[in-house]
């Protein structure tokens, strides 16, 4: 929910602002708040920024009021956070602060605040399951049952409730096995294989979601034909690496996060008293379905083993006859099998997983198609190319182009600075480093100090990065760098440059 802030006559800034955020970026939506933050101070800043980030090492901030600082934005979840923002004095907005901070006695409770609806999550996250048939529900909440956990837990279980089912809620920890989930995954899995199957699990956020869906692994409980799991954050890190992949909800924490940092520009123009106070809500965004909330559920043992061995082995080449020879089955009864399961061949289901894969990677990587054809299990890229125009009316080069993930990527990784170097010793070099060469390379990168071609040394030419400008030819750079150029020739016909 975005704050009704009246427009209000800007004052000029008599010095560049001083802004302290507190966020454990560890944890994804931390991330994500970041993002929003940092965008509006991109768009509106300079803002002058310390950033705690709660990790190992670190260089705290103890004295805020020592700092001189004008303004904070922080995620209060411990008294150390608490004390640290009260004492600096200063215009703030805190970040999904704990339960207890929020009572009438708590001066926390009269600063602006952002918070995570998380009794819509939880409803949400029943409906989904709702809409798909499931009658067995289960909540597997955060290890330390925190407010936020509690609350998704006590929606999740009041809707499915309000459609005459039961919710299994998963028991609290002991102090031993919230220390070591080697210790709690055996009563984990025994929980998770005494429940009614299908059962359909809402894990209160993705680690924890993760730590399930290797739980269920671990009993020998398919995912998703005998427990479905949805949780909460859209880590695509910890979500497309689970097996299978994970069903999350994706939440609107940067946004929530861009109208904070609008709101404490304010309060540190104009004052709290010219503003009011502010409570900025956020929620979910979207739900990203992956394979373990597949909404096909299957009975049969045998295609369960058969889509798992399908799964794993997607990036390798892999024909029926190899599946059917894994089960033990003749390829005609797995055939049969398959058609009554999915509706489809066993080939099908396979070009579908490969297919599925293939999207992935180019909407979120920088990978050639190439390389992709190959971490997919087809032939080569015209194999694959076909065969993905086939299915989806759109050449993978065209999916790619229009995706705004990829593009995205290609700003964070691709458009970077030319820099020159020379060879150490000239008359012992190759011909690409005798007379010097250009390369492309990330700011952030070390420095080259052998040629790539022939491994004598460099030194890198100081001069300002070049970024858009080179002295050599563009073809020439973007050969070296593994790049393809086609050139038109007719309708639907291609020439391959280089």
């Amino acid at each position: 929910m975005k704050p009704n802030i009246k427009p209000t006559k800007k004052k000029l800034k008599t010095r560049v602002p001083r802004v302290l955020l507190i966020f454990p970026t560890s944890i994804i939506a931390c991330r994500w708040m970041l993002r929003g933050i940092l965008r509006y101070v991109h768009q509106n800043g300079p803002w002058e920024l310390h950033i705690i980030e709660d990790r190992e090492g670190e260089q705290k901030l103890r004295q805020t009021k020592a700092w001189d600082g004008t303004g904070i934005i922080g995620y209060v979840h411990n008294k150390a956070h608490a004390k640290a923002v009260l004492s600096a004095k200063l215009p703030a907005v805190i970040v999904d602060p704990l339960k207890e901070y929020l009572t009438p006695s708590n001066p926390i409770s009269n600063l602006n605040r952002v918070s995570c609806d998380s009794f819509e999550i939880g409803r949400i996250a029943a409906d989904y399951f709702l809409e798909r048939h499931y009658s067995n529900f289960a909540f597997i909440g955060e290890i330390n049952n925190i407010h936020w956990s509690r609350d998704r837990s006590e929606a999740f279980a009041a809707r499915v409730k309000e459609k005459g089912f039961t919710c299994h809620i998963y028991p609290s920890l002991t102090r031993h096995e919230r220390n070591d989930f080697g210790i709690e995954q055996k009563r984990l899995c025994k929980w998770l294989t005494k429940l009614p199957k299908p059962v359909a699990i809402m894990a209160a956020w993705d680690t924890r979601g993760r730590q399930v869906i290797d739980a269920c692994m671990q009993a020998g409980i398919a995912v998703p034909q005998e427990a479905a799991v949805l949780s909460v954050d859209n880590d695509e890190i910890l979500c497309e690496t689970t097996n299978p992949p994970m069903s999350s909800i994706e939440m609107g924490a940067e946004e929530a996060c861009y109208q904070a940092a609008k709101v404490l520009d304010t309060l540190m123009r104009v004052g709290k008293e010219a503003l009011g106070k502010h409570v900025i809500t956020y929620g979910a965004v979207r739900i990203v379905t992956r394979r373990s909330t597949e909404a096909i559920r299957i009975d049969d043992p045998l295609i369960v083993k058969a889509l798992e061995f399908i799964w794993i082995n997607v990036g390798t080449p892999m024909t029926v006859a190899d599946v059917a020879r894994h089960l033990n089955v003749s390829r005609r009864l797995l055939e049969i099998h398959t058609r009554k399961a999915l509706g489809r061949t066993v080939h099908n289901e396979i070009l579908r997983v490969r297919l599925d894969r293939a999207q992935a990677l180019l909407r979120d990587t920088s990978q050639t198609i190439n390389e992709i054809s190959y971490a997919c299990g087809f032939a080569g890229a015209s194999h694959f190319g076909r065969r993905f125009k086939e299915a989806f009316q759109v050449t993978p080069s065209s999916f790619r182009a229009n995706n705004i993930k990829y593009r995205q990527l290609l700003k964070q990784e691709l458009i970077m600075p030319v820099y020159d170097y020379e060879a150490k010793e000239p008359k012992k070099s190759c011909p690409h480093c005798k007379d010097g060469f250009e390369i492309t390379q990330r700011i952030k990168d070390p420095s080259l100090t052998t040629c790539p071609k022939c491994g004598n040394p460099v030194f890198k030419v100081i001069t300002a990065p070049a970024i858009g400008r080179s002295k050599s030819k563009l073809d020439d750079r973007a050969k070296n760098a593994g790049f393809t150029k086609l050139k038109k020739i007719s309708k639907g016909e291609y020439e391959k440059m280089y």
